[in-house]
């Protein structure tokens, strides 16, 4: 699988208010470098990238004793439980803030996915059969040292703030504080010994699956500079450095489900396809650099780690606004989870 790695400074913010940052941002972000590098006109050259190409949204990677470790979002299946089971509050109470599974940990759990009945479980348990750090993050027991993984799995990897702003008025009316949300990444050391200290770093990446283009990956250095969420005049949401790169993800036949890296907007004849998912909303008022009165179309879209049954393709949603149009992007990006042969 194909990435991009987004390497932030240290001392960084980002304008936006969850992760993962969602995939119709992340294509905002990239059309605007695409057509300040290339003109406006390029634009439909860098919509034609997509009618076969795709992008998922952008997820969080840890940089630990010299290793990365990339993560995926929690699937939405339900585990299978067992007789042996306990209804243990507090130990619910940390699964439930579970959100995301390193590529290790993701091939186990695909690998213990069963069906019954036409619904699809999975059988692992997230304390016994893996090790939480991070309070949020799921490693396989042996991806790190013990010694390390104890000392990181109560350590935040990352920091979520509201920031109280001044809404400045669009036409003349009174302007109103309000509450915006950041999230900075951090970078740390920590002491394992009387000697021996390890640096940790969060960064960011997301999966690709766009054609070798040299101005493809001119937008994406300039993304680097450019950055996301807004508020680059001050310092938040750029990057020191973007870099390509490939992960292995490997299946052997054909897959019976699949993870969802995107945000999606379905076609009509793909929602019977849909296994389980949570939906989100966008909204919101149109900018073409100026503010307007004008709102898009409130679209309804599915969260990255549902779970779709066969490959579908999701879509581009176009709006009318003036003498412009507006792009809510929505194709699938997809990652096989276990295959018919194996695990179903």
């Amino acid at each position: 699988m194909k990435i991009t790695k987004l390497y932030p400074p240290k001392n960084n913010a980002f304008v936006l208010e969850e992760l993962p940052f969602r995939s119709q941002t992340l294509f905002g972000a990239l059309a605007n470098c695409y057509a300040t590098l290339f003109g406006k006109k390029s634009f439909s050259e860098f919509l034609s990238l997509f009618d076969k190409g795709k992008i998922g949204s952008v997820f969080p990677a840890l940089k630990i004793a010299g290793k990365e470790i990339f993560f995926l979002p929690r699937p939405f299946l339900s585990r299978l439980k067992t007789d042996s089971d306990k209804d243990d509050f507090s130990s619910k109470k940390k699964v439930k803030k579970i959100h995301w599974l390193s590529l290790k940990a993701m091939k186990f759990l695909a690998n213990s996915i069963r069906e019954i009945n036409g619904e699809f479980f999975h059988s692992i348990d997230f304390e016994k059969d893996l090790t939480i750090i991070g309070k949020e993050f799921l490693i396989m027991k042996n991806e790190l040292p013990s010694s390390i993984t104890e000392k990181i799995k109560d350590i935040s990897f990352y920091r979520k703030s509201d920031v109280v702003r001044v809404n400045v008025s669009r036409f003349g009316e009174n302007s109103t504080p309000f509450e915006q949300t950041e999230i900075s990444l951090f970078e740390m050391k920590i002491k394992l010994g009387e000697e021996e200290i390890i640096q940790t770093k969060m960064f960011l990446y997301f999966p690709e699956d766009i054609e070798t283009n040299e101005k493809w990956e001119a937008a994406k250095q300039l993304f680097a500079d450019e950055g996301i969420g807004g508020k680059r005049n001050l310092g938040k949401g750029y990057f020191d450095k973007v870099e390509t790169a490939e992960i292995i993800w490997e299946t052997t036949t054909i897959p019976k489900l699949y993870l969802l890296l995107s945000n999606l907007i379905p076609k009509k004849e793909e929602l019977k396809n849909i296994q389980t998912y949570e939906i989100g909303k966008d909204d919101g008022f149109i900018t073409f650099g100026y503010a307007s009165a004008f709102k898009k179309d409130a679209i309804f879209y599915l969260k990255e780690g549902s779970v779709i049954k066969s490959q579908i393709g999701g879509k581009i949603v176009s709006q009318q606004f003036k003498d412009n149009t507006i792009y809510r992007y929505g194709k699938a990006f997809l990652l096989p989870l276990g295959n018919e042969n194996k695990n179903f």
